[in-house]
């Protein structure tokens, strides 16, 4: 039999050292687990609690047996095992719904798994002799987990996000079991490299996760923040946050300008095609003017109908970008748009540059539609219209 050179006390070491770090990372996830719950009331993340509770109940065992009793009785080793089995099954089910929506036929196979494992540790300590090492009492449980590594690489690998992350998770998480099975098998459970290595893939398995997690974590936050301060029906910004955007500009004196577009007749098209029409032509539209604007500033829906842009680059020429909206709207599109345009001046607010456009556009819209109107070009800086043409 080959012994490994290594000092078992060192392999103690070492085996506190890791648990006391999985620890740690388990603590840090279960805190955030706790946040997203607070935010979001899921399921999910109560799953997912729940699977820390029990990876830390597994750690702090294994930390205990190394620590004070030394050796694994045969309940201890079992239980350990079942322990592992139950936080995995919990902690992917989490992570795929993480993903995706939970679905009965999901359910049903996890709730499967889940209850596998309690009747697999039971019929194995009823069929295995006291005399053999404990390793073997918990030997199916640990085949029945490497099962459920490969299911879970079949069937929820695909489904998610972070594909790599979570497949070299599972493999350290296998890779594990691999070892705990050969250094039993083969070295009776007393190859002392192989007991290290038993102990720092899991440290790898928790980091992996923790990483997941925190993906997923920043995943959601970006998509929250971008549903506040977008459109939901164009993808452009709203009203509120090219505003905030514009006053910041204002008050660091930029030259900004700002164009506002006006669907021609859009109530007709709502009235004569239905809404599912209009919204695909204001989903056209938007894109247009994303596709002129974005290298030069913002796009973003005033309302209804009504589109903005605000010019942020020194060297843009705001009239030639919205005619390059105006034609590629008439050709494009089965509508046409009317456009004002403002550039900002000394002493002026974003509602000011805001107005001027508004009543550039207002001066396209009654002089024939589907045209370019620079507020300075139509109007003196004193005159300002009250009145507006129906739309």
């Amino acid at each position: 039999m080959i012994q490994a050179a290594i000092p078992f006390s060192e392999v103690s070491q070492v085996v506190e050292m890791t648990s006391a770090c999985m620890l740690y990372i388990i603590f840090i996830m279960f805190l955030m687990a706790i946040r997203l719950y607070s935010r979001q009331r899921s399921n999910t993340y109560i799953l997912l609690m729940t699977s820390f509770v029990i990876m830390a109940a597994e750690r702090s065992l294994d930390l205990v047996n190394v620590s004070w009793l030394q050796q694994d009785s045969h309940e201890i080793f079992v239980g350990r095992t079942a322990l592992q089995a139950f936080s995995f099954v919990f902690v992917n089910m989490s992570i795929l719904r993480m993903y995706k929506r939970s679905t009965r036929g999901s359910r049903l196979q996890f709730g499967f798994l889940l209850l596998c494992i309690p009747a697999i540790a039971v019929l194995s300590h009823l069929l295995t002799s006291h005399s053999v090492s404990p390793f073997f009492h918990a030997l199916p449980l640990i085949v029945y987990h490497m099962i459920i590594t490969i299911y879970c690489y079949t069937v929820i690998a695909p489904r998610i996000g972070q594909q790599v992350k979570y497949i070299c998770s599972l493999a350290a998480h296998f890779a594990m079991l691999l070892l705990v099975t050969v250094n039993a098998t083969w070295f009776e459970s007393s190859n002392a490299f192989i007991l290290i290595l038993e102990r720092l893939l899991p440290l790898i398995y928790y980091t992996l996760l923790f990483f997941i997690l925190f993906e997923r974590v920043v995943e959601l936050l970006h998509s929250t923040y971008r549903t506040s301060i977008t459109d939901g029906l164009t993808g452009l910004f709203n009203r509120r946050y090219v505003l905030k955007v514009m006053r910041q500009y204002i008050r660091n004196e930029y030259k900004i300008s700002f164009i506002f577009c006006d669907i021609d007749n859009f109530k007709k098209v709502n009235d004569t095609f239905g809404h599912d029409q209009a919204d695909e032509i204001l989903k056209q539209t938007s894109l247009i003017m994303r596709e002129e604007i974005d290298d030069y500033g913002i796009t973003g829906r005033f309302g209804g109908e009504e589109l903005i842009g605000l010019i942020l680059h020194r060297n843009a020429r705001a009239d030639q970008i919205a005619e390059k909206i105006r034609q590629r709207v008439e050709t494009e599109t089965s509508v046409t748009i009317s456009i004002g345009i403002s550039n900002l001046r000394k002493h002026m607010t974003a509602e000011d540059l805001i107005r001027e456009a508004d009543q550039a556009m207002y001066y396209s819209k009654t002089n024939g539609k589907n045209r370019v109107t620079a507020f300075q070009s139509v109007y003196s800086a004193s005159y300002a219209p009250r009145s507006r043409a129906k739309r």
